[in-house]
């Protein structure tokens, strides 16, 4: 099992919308968000191609989703919001077409 460490001023975090695209619905409540990431936790957001893509495939969303994982300049992986449809992911090998 990896450690996990404390997030440091400078680190990236992904930003994700497993479910629901909230920020491309609510885009001024989404940017105070990333605002508040970056001067109060000093943090960098790194926004992934379907974080404000309504109506986004299950497929693209797992895609952004393996590519945050994967990445290790990623330290942190934030969602924009909850919904039921993030459980429905599939595995690397279902999207390994859309994974580069």
């Amino acid at each position: 099992m990896k450690e996990l460490h404390r997030l440091q001023p400078g680190d990236k975090v992904a930003i994700l919308s497993p479910s629901f695209a909230a920020p491309g619905k609510f885009p001024a409540v989404y940017e105070l968000g990333l605002q508040r990431l970056r001067e109060i936790f000093q943090l960098e957001p790194v926004e992934f191609p379907t974080t404000r893509k309504l109506g986004a495939s299950t497929k693209e969303r797992s895609k952004d989703l393996i590519v945050a994982f994967e990445d290790p300049e990623i330290k942190a992986i934030i969602a924009t919001i909850g919904g039921d449809d993030q459980v429905t992911y599939s595995n690397r090998s279902q999207v390994k077409d859309v994974v580069s």
